[in-house]
């Protein structure tokens, strides 16, 4: 029937159809139907490729995010760090003074306002008060070697005789 329709050639017309076609209308309509189908699929999937490339950028968005708000965060933790690197500095030497009975730095720069050009500028060895401060503290507790254990390793750990050297 459709030979003798003049729908086409046989290459054209589908052979495994649900329903049977009939007439050259109905050849049409599969034709026009099965067209629109095919860019109504080229349309869902350009969807799905842009909607799977705007999922990847907003991927991509919160990983640079995170690797800005990581930097930030690093940058404040080393400035933090190198805060409280320089305060355990100033610690350790206000310590130090203190134990020397020196006055603390702070007090010695109002005291600057003098001329002090004839004083003897003191330069303290800080192993050697750590280490006679720490012998004297833990020389207080039993389970401790001698004293003469204690004035061995501050000689070897000092090599001035000396609590302080003059300049």
């Amino acid at each position: 029937m459709l030979a003798s329709s003049g729908a086409g050639s046989s290459w054209s017309r589908p052979e495994h159809l649900s329903f049977p076609i009939t007439g050259r209308a109905e050849y049409e309509s599969h034709r026009k139907w099965a067209a629109h189908r095919g860019k109504e699929r080229i349309r869902a999937a350009e969807a799905r490729i842009v909607t799977e490339m705007a999922a990847a950028e907003a991927a991509d968005a919160a990983v640079r995010a995170a690797a800005e708000e990581e930097a930030i965060r690093a940058r404040i933790v080393k400035k933090r760090q190198q805060r409280n690197a320089l305060g355990l500095a100033r610690e350790q030497n206000r310590a130090v003074r203190a134990m020397a009975g020196l006055p603390s730095k702070e007090e010695k720069e109002d005291s600057d306002n003098v001329d002090n050009s004839d004083d003897e500028q003191i330069r303290l060895d800080p192993y050697c008060v750590f280490d006679r401060y720490f012998t004297r503290r833990t020389a207080r507790a039993p389970a401790r070697a001698s004293a003469a254990m204690d004035e061995l390793h501050h000689s070897q750990t000092c090599p001035s005789d000396g609590m302080f050297s003059v300049v």
